[in-house]
């Protein structure tokens, strides 16, 4: 008797797990790799092959058995091809009494309902796949998935409105402290630029350090000097009323940012004040003590 493959193949194959059996016998079949999305005809073939190893093995059937099914759904997947229906079922009838010398009669009754109730419900489908040409049209896009960070412990979670209060907050106090380095960054910019303008000053009037100054030339030193530094001044001042005044924007900002409220809400305070409770309360005790007076 021919064998498609052997028992302990045939075995080893259905007792793997769905995917690593698929290769397993892929590879016992001497079949190349191929792409599973690229090239549907093999896979299904290879589909094919594998359910009706699984399906004789949970039926019962003797290893050897097994592999004869195997064998049997090979041959008539490839002598199918082209075929109508009715010529189908006739060809699956003629292969099964050419098996009835190597399965028994309920095992071949029990392969013929196998075969009905799934290969030829979809015969036009498989007809489809195995006889014609496919064109592959495929794009393939690389995106880059970004994991979630990892969640903080559950003890030091917040309500939402208090967190997003917080982060405003956040927000609000760095865009202050922002303004804040930006100032005296521009400060120092300034500054150095008024240092350049008294140099450019000292060149232009052509005075020297060892030179002695006339009292026309000391006033327009002292004029440019002066008009020098009165320019860097309003500069200054300037930037300085704009920042500050971003700031006490922001800081207003942060005044009329109202904090959410507590969740859950605080129980609701009596709207009685304490000295009319108090005043109740002796007008009970009153009213007690005169009835005890009238039963003495």
């Amino acid at each position: 008797m021919a064998s498609w493959l052997s028992t302990a193949v045939v075995q080893k194959v259905v007792e793997l797990q769905k995917e690593a059996g698929r290769q397993f016998l892929r590879v016992s079949l001497r079949r190349d790799e191929f792409d599973e999305d690229g090239d549907l005809k093999q896979s299904i073939l290879l589909d094919l092959l594998h359910e009706s190893l699984i399906f004789a093995a949970q039926k019962g059937f003797p290893w050897s058995g097994v592999a004869l099914v195997g064998k049997f759904t090979e041959e008539l997947m490839n002598q199918c091809k082209g075929l109508s229906v009715s010529e189908a079922i006739i060809l699956l009838k003629d292969k099964l009494k050419a098996y009835e010398s190597q399965l028994t009669h309920q095992q071949l009754l029990t392969l013929f309902d196998y075969f009905n109730n799934t290969f030829f419900r979809n015969y036009q489908l498989y007809q489809f796949v195995l006889c014609q040409d496919q064109k592959l049209d495929r794009t393939l896009i690389n995106l880059e998935i970004q994991a979630p960070l990892h969640p903080l412990p559950l003890t030091k979670g917040i309500d939402v409105n208090l967190y997003n209060y917080q982060q405003k907050l956040a927000e609000l106090s760095a865009a202050e402290a922002e303004k804040r380095t930006s100032l005296l960054h521009l400060k120092e910019k300034l500054c150095l630029k008024c240092e350049k303008m008294l140099e450019q000053v000292y060149k232009d009037l052509g005075v020297q350090d060892t030179q002695i100054l006339d009292n026309k030339l000391f006033k327009n030193v002292v004029k440019e000097v002066i008009g020098t530094q009165i320019k860097a001044a309003e500069a200054i001042l300037k930037e300085e009323i704009r920042i500050n005044f971003e700031i006490l924007e922001l800081r207003l900002q942060k005044k009329i940012l109202k904090p959410p409220t507590p969740y859950p809400p605080s129980p609701p305070r009596s709207t009685s004040p304490k000295g009319e409770r108090s005043k109740s309360s002796k007008k009970l005790s009153k009213s007690k003590s005169e009835k005890m007076k009238k039963k003495s």
